[in-house]
C-alpha cells in the first residue's frame, strides 16, 4: 500500500462515484429501453398460422413480447446507474464506509488485503462483525489515492496488511 498522497493530513475524505461505470450503465438502459420501443412501435398486426413462417412469427414474437421482455430491465438498470452516481465513501475521524450505510470503525479493522492494490486497483478491508470485506475499486472511486493514504495512517496498531 504505497500511494502517494495528494493532500496533507486531511480530516475527512470523500470518495464520489467515477464516470465510466455510470455512462456504461446508463447506454446499457437506453439500448434497452430503445430496442423495447422499436418493438412496440414497428409490431404487426395478430398472426395467424404459426410455424409456416419462421420470419413473420418472430417478427409477431418480438412485437408482442420484446418490449415487456426489454424496457423493464432497462428501467432497472437506468435506476442502478443513478444510484450509482449517488454512492460516495467516506472516510473520517471515526471510520470508512459509504454515505447512508454502515460505517466500519478503525478499530473494528482486523486486516486490509491490498494484493491486488497495485495491478488491479482492489482493497479489501475486513472487519469484525462484518459477513464479507469492504470491497473497494479505484475504478469506481474518485480520489482513490488520497483514501488509501489515509487509510494507512488511521490503521489500528496490530491490523495485518496482506500486500501479495
Amino acid at each position: 500500500m504505497t500511494e502517494t498522497p495528494t493532500q496533507t493530513n486531511p480530516d475527512r475524505i470523500e470518495c464520489k462515484a467515477t464516470k465510466d461505470p455510470i455512462v456504461r450503465l446508463f447506454i446499457l438502459a437506453a439500448m434497452l429501453i430503445g430496442f423495447g420501443l422499436y418493438c412496440f412501435m414497428t409490431r404487426e398486426g395478430t398472426y395467424t398460422a404459426p410455424g409456416k413462417d419462421l420470419n413473420k412469427f418472430l417478427s409477431w414474437a418480438m412485437g408482442e413480447y420484446g418490449p415487456f421482455v426489454c424496457i423493464p430491465p432497462g428501467v432497472l438498470v437506468a435506476m442502478a446507474a443513478f444510484l450509482a452516481a449517488r454512492k460516495r465513501l467516506v472516510a473520517d475521524a471515526q471510520g470508512i464506509g459509504f454515505a447512508g450505510g454502515e460505517k466500519i470503525a478503525w478499530s473494528a479493522i482486523t486486516a486490509v488485503d491490498a494484493g491486488l492494490l497495485q495491478s488491479k486497483g482492489l482493497l479489501f478491508i475486513h472487519a469484525t462483525g462484518q459477513a464479507k470485506p469492504l470491497r473497494l475499486c479505484d475504478w469506481k472511486l474518485t480520489d482513490f489515492k488520497p483514501m488509501v493514504a489515509f487509510l494507512e495512517a488511521h490503521l489500528p496498531a496490530g491490523v495485518t496488511v496482506k500486500t501479495k
